[in-house]
């Protein structure tokens, strides 16, 4: 029921593109991953608000402030992935989880359509140290990926589907990055259900 209310048409984001003003705005309209985030966001709120669960009203319109502030793709990617991390990560809609053996670490996926999905993962140590990745992913051949982005976002990931209802996930730190997590944190691993 959940997932029927987050297919996504096209690559239109929750705004018209023909009303588009600002030049963040045509950054979106012009770019798939970017309108599917954008959508993803809007379908997230839409729900959370349905449902009377926690809706961020006042926080929305200071991400809008800020990811208004981008004056660059990578920036944009960055300011989408957050938001995903406080929408996913946080709300309490039915969504698929999934844990690593042996460590301690959640994945959480909610399919969007046509091979798109939203996600947000933590990795946490013994040490209580921890580290998260999210994002807005379309499979292809199983696999998608996010690289690390101009020097914004130090570090990416990769993301794999596996048989048996399993996921391979893992960070992609930029150049001279010597590891994306808190010190002994990761994401790294495979997610089962």
């Amino acid at each position: 029921m959940i997932l029927a209310a987050l297919v996504l048409t096209a690559s239109a984001p929750s705004f018209d593109c023909a009303k588009a003003a600002m030049d963040v705005e045509r950054m979106i309209c012009a770019d798939e991953r970017l309108a599917r985030s954008d959508q993803a966001i809007a379908m997230l709120r839409r729900l959370a608000s349905r449902r009377k669960l926690q809706t961020f009203p006042r926080d929305q319109r200071e991400w809008l402030e800020m990811r208004d502030r981008c004056t660059d793709r990578a920036c944009l990617i960055d300011a989408y992935e957050d938001r995903i991390w406080d929408l996913v990560g946080t709300g309490r809609w039915r969504r698929k989880i999934y844990r690593r053996r042996g460590e301690l670490g959640t994945l959480s996926i909610i399919s969007l359509s046509d091979g798109w999905y939203a996600f947000s993962a933590i990795g946490l140590s013994k040490s209580a140290n921890d580290t998260e990745a999210s994002g807005v992913f379309r499979l292809i051949n199983g696999k998608a990926q996010r690289a690390p982005s101009d020097g914004r976002s130090l570090c990416g990931w990769r993301i794999q589907r596996l048989p048996r209802d399993r996921w391979k996930l893992e960070e992609w730190p930029g150049e001279g990055v010597i590891g994306c997590g808190g010190l002994d944190a990761t994401v790294n691993g495979i997610y089962r259900r």
